[in-house]
């Protein structure tokens, strides 16, 4: 050691210079390389610990954020093509009514027949499923085919039970097979669901034949 007052030489072992009694200053101890080494591996080593963290962090997030943009996209594109099904779906039932009205206004009865049977397929249930059956009705009763022409009707009752249309061919068809007084009954519900009285008057009219006939019968003795 260097005495920092005159600059004389100091002993190692000796605490004070002992030309001018200064006191000698404390060795520094020096510092070992392996401990920096050490020192400075662990702070890069967390520093980097640190850095990934962050990193994968960013990462979950971009994930997450991915992940939420496909599912909605799934999600909508699935929204979307059941509304095209459906959107499709209506407009072949339609088609196929209006190609079985067109049939029966032609009187091609058998052809009617596979355009309901198919709207049905496409739409069981429903109003257009009955308009349907009651096409149906109609095409059998031009056919004379009085019994299928009732169960056709009796389908349409069964989804709506208000169903004027499907009362009145259920009428119809029940006075083709002689049940005069079971017809009389469907034809009165007819009446009574026919808001807009479009086949009230042909109801009283044949119920009116209908007592007619039965008054003009002799009466058991």
């Amino acid at each position: 050691m260097i005495c920092p007052n005159c600059s004389t030489p100091i002993p190692k072992d000796d605490r004070k210079c002992t030309k001018c009694g200064a006191r000698a200053p404390k060795p520094v101890e020096p510092v070992k390389k392996e401990d920096t080494i050490s020192k400075v591996i662990i702070e890069e080593t967390a520093g980097g610990f640190v850095f990934l963290l962050k990193k994968a962090a960013e990462n979950a997030i971009v994930l997450i954020l991915i992940a939420g943009a496909v599912g909605g996209w799934y999600y909508w594109s699935s929204v979307f093509k059941e509304e095209n099904v459906e959107t499709v779906r209506q407009k072949e039932t339609g088609d196929n009514l209006a190609k079985g009205k067109a049939s029966i206004k032609n009187k091609n009865y058998d052809v009617a027949l596979r355009y309901f049977d198919r709207a049905i397929e496409i739409t069981p249930g429903g109003t257009t499923a009955a308009e349907a059956w009651n096409g149906k009705a109609l095409a059998y009763d031009g056919l004379n085919l009085p019994q299928e022409s009732m169960r056709c009707s009796n389908e349409a009752i069964k989804i709506d039970s208000k169903d004027p249309v499907a009362w009145f061919s259920k009428g119809c068809a029940l006075m083709k097979l002689g049940r005069e007084e079971d017809a009389v009954k469907s034809l009165e519900a007819c009446m009574k669901y026919d808001q807009a009285k479009v086949l009230t008057t042909r109801c009283e009219t044949i119920i009116q034949n209908v007592k007619l006939k039965k008054a003009k019968q002799p009466k058991k003795q």
